[in-house]
């Protein structure tokens, strides 16, 4: 069984959580999103899950909408800011920016995509598999871009909460784990080559107006939803202020574009500009100490 979380902050990471952060990986902070944001922004996505294909991203932009059929397994919706401006009250809280930066030690953060993933309730198959958001932004040249993940209702291993493997972004094996659509979550060492005690496997257990935070290269994944009500969480990613678009070629040689290259302008080489604050609005700036 995975473990739980320990204690949680407050509200602004202190100096040893920063330290704790880069040791594990990941943070989880006190309740700081209000309920009242959270009940307005789920409104808002189930709309949006709700709307025709013709109404949302289409296809060409390579977007990771995906339905499945009969109203099971997993439901994901990405860059929600982009489609649903509504969603920027959430994601673009100045809160999450200043922690983030606390956490990657950046002078500022800017918004690279969010996403809401939807878990129907009683549905053992909603499962998302093991996976670094690194291995999905390979045109990406920072190492310190992480994501807050934010549960909108009490959310515990029953429900298929966020699990973590304690310090793995710093293992050279997470460095491709691409699994995010895979359902056998028992395929942890066959992935990464590497024997994975099961106390390192972490289970985040939040409460409601809760956020964890992880790093860009911390394995990570969940199991599916065992409880009687369906499972919301939005997940917004972010990068630092030094993160810029690279060209990065796949294992065929080809270049590899990502859903975020055709949604933003170009810079003045001709590459996608990844401080369009069209598309990758700024959170937060200030600088910081840690």
């Amino acid at each position: 069984m995975p473990g739980t979380n320990p204690k949680t902050s407050s509200v602004l990471p202190a100096p040893e959580q920063v330290a704790s952060y880069r040791e594990h990986g990941w943070h989880v902070t006190g309740q700081i999103i209000p309920h009242d944001l959270l009940e307005e922004m789920r409104i808002v996505i189930d709309e949006h899950q709700r709307r025709p294909a013709h109404a949302r991203l289409p296809p060409s932009i390579g977007h990771a909408d995906w339905e499945p059929g009969h109203g099971r397994g997993v439901r994901n919706s990405e860059f929600l800011s982009v489609q649903q401006p509504l969603m920027r009250k959430l994601s673009l809280l100045p809160l999450l920016g200043e922690i983030a930066a606390r956490l990657a030690g950046a002078r500022s953060i800017r918004l690279f995509d969010d996403q809401a993933v939807v878990k129907p309730p009683d549905d053992g198959e909603a499962v998302v598999g093991w996976h670094t958001d690194h291995s999905y932004w390979s045109t990406c040249t920072s190492t310190q871009m992480l994501t807050a993940w934010i549960p909108f209702d009490d959310c515990s291993a029953e429900h298929g909460t966020l699990m973590v493997v304690d310090g793995s972004h710093r293992w050279p094996e997470s460095e491709h784990i691409r699994g995010f659509k895979e359902t056998d979550l028992r395929r942890l060492n066959e992935l990464l080559a590497h024997d994975v005690v099961p106390a390192q496997i972490i289970a985040l257990e939040l409460k409601k107006g809760q956020v964890s935070f992880h790093h860009m290269r911390l394995v990570h994944g969940s199991a599916g939803n065992r409880s009687q009500r369906p499972r919301l969480a939005v997940a917004v990613h972010l990068q630092d202020q030094a993160n810029e678009y690279r060209k990065f070629l796949d294992t065929s040689g080809k270049p590899i574009t990502l859903p975020h290259d055709r949604l933003c302008r170009k810079s003045a080489a001709g590459s996608p500009d990844y401080r369009d604050p069209a598309v990758f609005p700024e959170l937060w700036s200030g600088g910081t100490d840690f």
